[in-house]
């Protein structure tokens, strides 16, 4: 049996994730290619949160350690108030059962990481689908550039706009939702005495101030949209900052370093209409990372899951050569859809409650829940990272072999 054709759509975090996986398990097994619209190498975003369990899928890549060298370690979790008086704190080193670190560090730096373990030989900028037709036990895929070629599996790792995933489902128009929240994010100086990352909750609003080196901190900022969901993307700078103008501690710090629009990012946040792993009517197609489950990041669990899902994917490439794609197709199906939804519900149930909060009832509620139960994503971190994924992995897998 000759090696199994892989393309891989969208050289993000979890595009490039799923080609590091591929060379480490199925090097001999699979031929994969990459495929990317951006005509360069455009990381999205500005800085990322690695919770233990994407700290725990590097480590099964082989590059956690390379991770961690050069990413700030987070101990702790700090909520306060708007006026920066502390409603709760946790510590984050003890969440894994195997004692995987909490990380964060900028995108671009993760993905330099990712891009450095992939031949850029395997990747193709500039180049999208246009056609997905199922061809016998393959997919045929017409490229933007009027070629066409078949594959033994696709993987949509496109992101929240999957066009991988618009094609498959006989053209039906997935448009993201909106959350009702619009979103901020930018890369600014540290301030010297900011030492855990501490998120600010406001009326309506939150600030998070997030290190990711000695000198550098990612910032995120949301509020909630007007009442049509849209947002004007081109709001002033000054606009911007009369939503966190009273906010106290490090947050002025950081918006007196916010002079122009183009350091900030700003977007409505969306998710999926629906979480899927595989379109209905086409075998042999898959969608890993945002394109499958796009979320609020209420837990930081965007970019994990994407790398988690990268890893399983692999694997079972690996354990089930002699069986037909579409077969670990399901497998996959199985193992994954029922985490990746609940993760993604919440997430986004979480985010929208904490937003909403903005009548002083409601805002004590909030409140006194955070200081009597945590940082609400330190809580979720406990429960969810009880069992390592991988273990149960590996378990599904021996089970399905024997």
């Amino acid at each position: 049996m000759g090696k199994r054709k892989v393309l891989i759509v969208g050289a993000g975090i979890a595009g490039l994730s799923l080609a590091n996986a591929l060379q480490k398990y199925c090097k001999d097994q699979i031929d994969y290619r990459i495929v990317e619209r951006q005509l360069k190498f455009t990381p999205q975003g500005a800085g990322i949160a690695l919770p233990a369990n994407a700290v725990a899928a590097f480590q099964q890549l082989g590059l956690d350690q390379t991770i961690i060298q050069q990413s700030f370690h987070v101990k702790q979790i700090v909520f306060t108030d708007e006026k920066n008086t502390l409603l709760a704190q946790s510590e984050t080193d003890t969440l894994h059962p195997k004692n995987f670190p909490f990380l964060a560090l900028s995108r671009y730096k993760l993905h330099e990481i990712l891009l450095g373990h992939c031949p850029l030989d395997k990747i193709s900028f500039g180049k999208s689908v246009v056609g997905l037709t199922s061809k016998s036990e393959q997919v045929q895929v017409k490229f933007n550039d009027g070629t066409e070629e078949a594959f033994d599996l696709v993987v949509g790792a496109d992101g929240i706009r999957s066009q991988v995933r618009k094609l498959s489902d006989l053209g039906h128009e997935d448009q993201p939702l909106s959350l009702g929240i619009f979103v901020w994010r930018m890369l600014l100086k540290r301030p010297p005495k900011l030492e855990h990352p501490t998120y600010m909750l406001g009326t309506g609003t939150l600030f998070m101030l997030f290190p990711i080196s000695d000198e550098e901190m990612y910032c995120y900022a949301h509020v909630l949209s007007p009442q049509n969901g849209s947002h004007n993307e081109e709001i002033s700078v000054a606009q911007m900052k009369s939503h966190f103008a009273g906010f106290e501690g490090d947050v002025k710090f950081a918006l007196d370093q916010i002079t122009t629009s183009q350091q900030l990012m700003s977007v409505p946040l969306e998710t999926v209409p629906e979480v899927k792993t595989h379109p209905k009517m086409m075998k042999n197609i898959l969608y890993i990372g945002d394109a499958a489950h796009a979320c609020a990041p209420s837990f930081q669990q965007g970019g994990a899951m994407s790398v988690e899902d990268a890893v399983i994917v692999a694997k079972l490439l690996a354990a089930f050569e002699e069986i037909p794609i579409e077969q670990i197709v399901n497998f996959y199906d199985t193992f994954r859809l029922k985490t990746i939804h609940s993760v993604q519900s919440l997430s986004n149930l979480v985010l929208q409650k904490a937003a909403q909060a903005i009548d002083a009832q409601t805002i004590e509620a909030r409140n006194q829940k955070i200081m009597n139960d945590g940082p609400f994503n330190v809580a979720f971190w406990r429960e969810y990272l009880k069992v390592d994924v991988f273990d149960e992995l590996d378990n599904f897998i021996r089970t399905r072999m024997n």
